[in-house]
């Protein structure tokens, strides 16, 4: 089955989401030429949805369960029918293959008009522009078929294990053969990782001078989560059993290196700690396309006052003028409000004589 474009009549509603076939690597209002033979080989193209945000619906149009319908009809049944009559789009990941049968010598435009949409937004038919040119019986040279393998329009493939696109050519008069598409430029906010949509293209020209030309666009994804860090300054407590005795700065460090333009931070907010503080925890978490890490948690505590320490009273035999006739028994009480014990005492015992 030949490879082929198809010419979608719309408004020209600019910035519309765009209704497109993968014939060649753009998505224009350009209409492609697919070469057919009477009673030779049917021709086919795909139809898929790409996302603009810019007809004030930002993201796909097709969300929830909106939908678009389309009729398509051909000019000249008697030179070429198309088929599926109608073909409804669910999502903007749907692909609709389409059939083209050619019938008899001379031209055809293949054309699609909107039948409903319930999306709240717009869609631009022009890029999937086509027209049948079909070749009298008994031609001295056979349209080559052109099929792509390894991707598919639609599809989504994590970063760095994207397969191979490949070319598969047959052709009556040259035979089959197969070589690898020419990829495109990776779209997107992230293209510059590597992350984004990427458009392969196959083109074939046979001995005769006919060209059969198809495409797939897919998506690379980020496949990887983000990676939290923090540092400690000082890295160790400077005091005893995990407390900070002085100033500790907390820094956190979040990198996502393929999907920068998605990622999402909770916390993560730097710190300086100066005053006194009981256990405190401060956490981090981030997701991007590429997963979720976290949450991070790091508990500090810092006491960098020192403890007092008071008289608390005495007790022995008491004589004449706040003399004491007996040893004499004084107890002293520490405390610490942070740190603790939030109160400690101990007991001295004078047996000497004297003030």
């Amino acid at each position: 089955m030949a490879a082929g474009s198809l010419l979608l009549a719309s408004a020209g509603v600019a910035n519309a989401d765009n209704i497109y076939n993968n014939l060649d690597g753009t998505i224009d209002s350009t209409a492609e030429v697919m070469p057919l033979n009477v009673g030779g080989a049917n021709g086919s193209t795909v139809l898929a949805v790409e996302t603009t945000s810019g007809d004030g619906k930002n993201g796909c149009n097709l969300t929830g369960s909106t939908t678009l319908k389309l009729n398509l009809v051909s000019s000249n049944p008697a030179v070429a029918t198309v088929s599926p009559a109608t073909t409804t789009f669910t999502s903007c990941g749907d692909t609709h293959l389409l059939t083209i049968t050619p019938v008899g010598a001379g031209s055809a435009s293949i054309t699609a008009t909107q039948v409903s949409n319930d999306t709240g937004g717009t869609f631009n038919l022009a890029p999937a522009a086509f027209t049948v040119n079909v070749t009298a019986p008994a031609p001295s040279n056979t349209a080559p078929v052109l099929t792509i393998t390894g991707t598919a329009t639609g599809a989504a493939y994590a970063k760095g294990a994207v397969p191979t696109t490949v070319c598969n050519v047959a052709d009556a008069e040259d035979g089959a053969s197969s070589f690898a598409a020419a990829p495109g430029a990776i779209t997107g906010p992230d293209s510059a990782t590597g992350v984004g949509s990427r458009t392969a293209t196959c083109s074939y020209t046979d001995k005769g001078g006919l060209t059969a030309t198809s495409s797939v666009t897919y998506s690379i994804i980020d496949a990887t989560a983000p990676v939290i860090n923090y540092t400690l300054s000082p890295a160790t407590p400077d005091g005893l059993a995990g407390w900070y005795r002085n100033s500790v700065q907390l820094d956190w460090t979040v990198t996502e290196s393929d999907s920068p333009s998605t990622l999402v931070l909770t916390g993560c907010e730097d710190q300086t700690i100066t005053l006194d503080q009981l256990p405190g925890d401060y956490s981090c978490s981030a997701t991007s396309s590429g997963g979720s890490a976290g949450p991070v948690t790091v508990s500090i505590k810092k006491d960098g006052t020192a403890p007092t320490v008071g008289y608390t009273d005495a007790t022995g035999t008491l004589g004449n003028n706040g003399w004491y006739v007996s040893d004499v028994a004084s107890r002293f009480t520490a405390t610490d409000a942070t740190s603790g014990p939030a109160s400690a005492t101990q007991t001295v015992t004078s047996s000497g004589e004297g003030a």
